[in-house]
Order: structure tokens, then C-alpha cells, then sequence
């Protein structure tokens, strides 16, 4: 997407975003954040030179057209839909489906594809822009957003597939969703329980649970990751764990993983300096402290 000259504004919003969800970690998604500026601003630690300007102008005029189409007495799934999909033509990409752009939340705008969590973070977006509550939920190997207006409960809300042309889920359609991919029992929309970072389905629990906005974009990028190390990609593996950390500094799993893969390419003393740094830093419980030391105290053996 080309544009303007390159300003500090758009540089300076995503910069922010992504400061400010790795302070709040995983508060519940109901707390406003500009998912689509943090997002945005992992698609410049990939390429420096971007100007996110017209990407956050591009986000604002899709606002704005859902806007005028609820003046129009169209309901806000119905306006989501017809803007996101009937006008700008956003959909999933089912043919590259591993293709890394869709996982670049700026190639996603560019494309108007993208996958499953790319999607659902731009609804997100316009939808939070009207006043609506939106969150993403987990649903194995799957990605679906639940919308709902101020004040009202979540059973009065709609669950959509962005992926999937928008769709609009029906409970039926979400249970037989969990079941084929991999999940547990009965699903109930209105189900208000949250998950944090992990965004795992909990053991009985009755449906996908709403995941924070840090955990949306932890997702985001672990497609990016395990996609450059599938294709033996290190460097570029690596430099995706390390913007995943830029945003959760507190994981101790990812800290672990980081230090694993550095060791593994014989690069003792960077792992030992990432955990040392999660140590001083004050992170982990006891027992994320107590693996962490461990895998110290081995890491010690191979620098000696």
C-alpha cells in the first residue's frame, strides 16, 4: 500500500499499542486496546522502512463505512459484513493458506486476506471503533470473534467467522466446530469466562473461551514462527521469538523455548543471557523460576 511521506504518527501509535498490551498482559479483552496498531507495529519490526500511515487510514475509512451503514438502519452484523466482506472484500486465503503475508497484518490489508486471527483482529478493530465490545475466541485450529453492544449480555451478541466470509455461528455450528477440531463438551455463546496468555480450551469447560489481546497477537506471530522453523528458517525464527517476548516479556514459556532453540544452535552463552534476563527481571512463579534455574545450571555445564 503505497502513501504520503513517511510520518512519526502512525509509527508512534503502533509503537504504543505494543507497549501497552505488553504492560497490561492478559487483562481481559474487554479492556479496549488497539489491537490493529499493535499488530501493525509486528509488521514494522519485520520491515522498518513501512509506513503504517495508510494502513491506519485504511482502517478508519472501513470504520467509517461500517458507520454510515448503521445509519442506514443496518444492524451491526449485518454492516460488519457487508463492509468487511461485500465491499472491501475481505476474506480468508484458503488456497496459500502457509503463506507468511497472511499473518503480516499490513499484507493482510494490502491482500484483503489473510488467516483466521488476522481477520478476526481487523473486525475487532472497527468493531471497538463503534462502542461494541469484541473479542476474539480460541477454538482449536480455528479463530472466531464474538460481538455485542454495550450493555448487553453475551447471549445477545453474534459469533463470526471472519475466515469464512463472516459467517454468523449459531451455538449448534460452534459445538460441531469444537468437536471436529479437537474440543470438549456443550458450548453456551454466553459462557463469560476468559483465558489468558495460553487461550487453551480449560478440561470442562462449556465453550471457547474470550482470550486476551495479547494472547490474539501471541497467536499471530506463532503461525509466523513455526512457519520459519518449519522451513529451517533460524535467523528468522529467532528475530519472530524475539518481537513474541517484545510483547510478553513475562512468558516464562517463551523465555524457555528462546533459550532452547539459541542452545540448540550452540549459542550457550545467548541462552544463558536470555534467562538470566527473565530472572533479574523478576519474572516467573516458583516453579517457572525453578525450570528456568534448571535448565541454567545445564546451560553452565556446556559453558564451562
Amino acid at each position: 500500500m503505497s502513501g504520503p511521506a513517511q510520518t512519526n504518527d502512525g509509527r508512534d501509535r503502533a509503537g504504543e499499542a505494543l507497549s501497552r498490551l505488553a504492560v497490561l498482559g492478559d487483562y481481559p479483552p474487554e479492556l479496549s486496546s488497539d489491537l490493529v496498531g499493535a499488530a501493525l507495529a509486528l509488521s514494522r519490526m519485520e520491515r522498518p522502512e513501512l509506513d503504517l500511515e495508510p494502513y491506519f487510514a485504511h482502517v478508519t475509512d472501513v470504520t467509517d463505512q461500517v458507520g454510515r451503514a448503521c445509519l442506514m438502519d443496518e444492524s451491526p452484523d449485518d454492516a460488519l459484513r457487508s463492509v468487511l466482506v461485500e465491499t472491501f472484500g475481505y476474506s480468508g486465503d484458503e488456497v496459500g493458506y502457509d503463506d507468511l503475508d497472511n499473518a503480516d497484518m499490513a499484507r493482510v490489508i494490502d491482500r484483503k486476506r489473510g488467516l483466521p486471527v488476522a481477520l478476526g483482529i481487523l473486525w475487532i478493530s472497527v468493531a471497538r471503533a463503534h462502542g461494541w465490545h469484541a473479542e476474539g475466541l480460541d477454538v482449536p485450529n480455528h479463530f472466531l470473534i464474538r460481538v455485542f453492544e454495550d450493555g448487553a449480555d453475551r447471549s445477545e451478541g453474534w459469533v463470526f467467522d471472519p475466515f469464512h466470509g463472516g459467517k454468523v455461528m449459531s451455538d449448534y455450528e460452534i459445538e460441531m466446530m469444537t468437536h471436529r477440531m479437537g474440543g470438549g463438551g456443550p458450548i453456551s455463546s454466553a459462557y463469560p469466562a476468559y483465558a489468558g496468555a495460553g487461550g487453551n480450551l480449560r478440561k470442562g469447560s462449556r465453550g471457547p473461551r474470550a482470550v486476551s489481546d495479547r494472547s490474539v497477537l501471541l497467536r499471530l506471530q506463532n503461525n509466523i514462527k513455526l512457519r520459519r522453523f518449519q522451513a529451517e528458517d533460524l535467523e528468522g525464527g529467532l528475530a519472530t521469538l524475539s518481537a513474541m517476548r517484545t510483547l510478553a516479556p513475562d512468558l516464562a514459556s517463551l523465555a524457555l523455548e528462546q533459550a532452547s532453540v539459541l542452545a540448540r544452535a550452540g549459542a550457550f552463552a545467548k541462552a544463558h543471557g536470555v534467562l538470566i534476563g527473565y530472572l533479574t527481571a523478576g519474572h516467573g512463579d516458583e516453579g517457572e523460576r525453578r525450570d528456568i534455574n534448571r535448565f541454567l545450571e545445564a546451560l553452565r555445564s556446556s559453558l564451562n
